[in-house]
């Protein structure tokens, strides 16, 4: 594991009580790339795109969050990467902000990483925040891969 982000989600861990006034969930919102008929061609480059709610009426202080691309039947890529997108990222995150790459060679499973957190400045992601805070993007997709199936799985 990345030494810097051990250190981050060690952090938010012991601070997690100060840290998070509200709760949020992360959820596949859509993703590109994809056929018509929803499969994955060969040769391309598959983005997840990851939606942030917090569905309280109070601020989200802070979030660790993990998510894993597998193939259970060997599809492979030889690419992972992750960014944040305008809606949520560093500048909203006084304390803490990071993205891992884990694990991102394309063999068994990718794992990436997200966290953040806020220290005395009233950042975060507000009350009813709703919006794709998070990218995940794979390939390309090898010709092996054809008919194989591509996952995304939360880690923690």
């Amino acid at each position: 594991m990345n030494m810097k982000f051990a250190v981050i989600l060690l952090s938010l861990l012991l601070l997690a009580g100060n840290l998070v006034a509200g709760q949020g969930s992360f959820q596949l919102d859509h993703v590109d790339g994809l056929t018509a008929e929803g499969h994955i061609p060969t040769g391309a480059f598959i983005t997840f795109h990851l939606r942030l709610t917090n569905d309280t009426d109070l601020d989200l202080k802070g979030f660790t969050n993990g998510f894993r691309v597998f193939s259970p039947n060997g599809a492979d890529w030889t690419t992972l990467s992750a960014a944040s997108t305008d809606a949520l990222g560093p500048d909203d995150f006084d304390f803490i902000y990071g993205i891992s790459h884990i694990n991102t060679d394309g063999e068994g499973a990718d794992t990436v990483g997200f966290a953040g957190s806020v220290g005395e400045n009233p950042y975060g992601a507000p009350a009813g925040f709703d919006s794709v805070t998070h990218t995940i993007q794979i390939g390309p997709l090898g010709a092996s891969s054809h008919a194989l199936t591509v996952c995304l799985d939360s880690t923690f």
